[in-house]
Formats: structure tokens, sequence, C-alpha cells
């Protein structure tokens, strides 16, 4: 799936569109919020259960790429009686736009929250422009 920043209600219609005809509770989609400073864009996603080992952040061609998968296993000697967590590999793509400076783009993790850091080039932050007196 891919997205575009910063029209995240387009992108909410869309991912609804998209998941519509997936089975109900065999896909995963973290949930993702997008945040905007001067300095650049904030992305944070939901992910209980899982730690930095099961994610992956990567850039591909100007796009952002967070790939994971959420597993789950019954404790030894029990039987399932009922599961109703989503579970599996999940992957979100976000289009980066020309004014990411994607060579010092961050990641990190706490408390099951991803957070991902997209830092503005300089041409992209807004400037002060003197006025000079005649």
């Amino acid at each position: 799936m891919t997205e575009n920043l910063p029209f995240p209600f387009k992108n909410g219609i869309t991912q609804l569109f998209n998941n519509f005809f997936e089975p109900a509770g065999t896909v995963f989609v973290p949930p993702l919020d997008v945040f905007e400073t001067q300095e650049g864009y904030t992305l944070t996603l939901e992910l209980p259960g899982l730690s930095s080992k099961d994610v992956a952040v990567e850039c591909e061609k100007g796009e952002l790429v967070i790939r994971g998968e959420k597993k789950w296993e019954a404790p030894k000697g029990s039987e399932v009686v009922r599961a109703e967590r989503v579970l599996g590999t999940f992957e979100r793509r976000i289009t980066l736009s020309d004014l990411t400076d994607e060579t010092k783009i961050t990641a990190s993790m706490k408390d099951g929250v991803l957070s991902i850091h997209l830092p503005k080039k300089p041409e992209a932050k807004p400037r002060t422009i003197q006025i000079e007196v005649k």
C-alpha cells in the first residue's frame, strides 16, 4: 500500500477501500499518525507486542517502507479456544516528498510505538527575509 504525505484523509479512504476486499481478521495494518513541524515530519505507528527486531524501516526509490511481522504462539501444552488478534506480516509504503532529506531519516521504538523522523531539506524550511530600509 502506497501513501502520499500529507493527505491523511485521502489515504485513510484509500486504505479502507484497499482493505474492503480482504477477509476480516486476516490483515494487520498498524495505525499511522503523521505530524509536521518546520523541521520535518514525524510518523508514529502502533505496534503492540513487537520489538525493533520484528520491524524494518527502509528507503526505496523515494518511498519509506515499513515492514514487519506480528507473531503469536499458544502457551505450550494449551489449546486455543478463541483467538481474535490479527497476526501476520504487514507493509506500509509512504511516498516521500522531494523536500525530505532521506539521508537523515531516523527511527526509534518505545513501548510498542515506532517513531520515524523525516527531516526536511534546508530549502524546504521557512526562512525569514530581512526587509531592507531605503
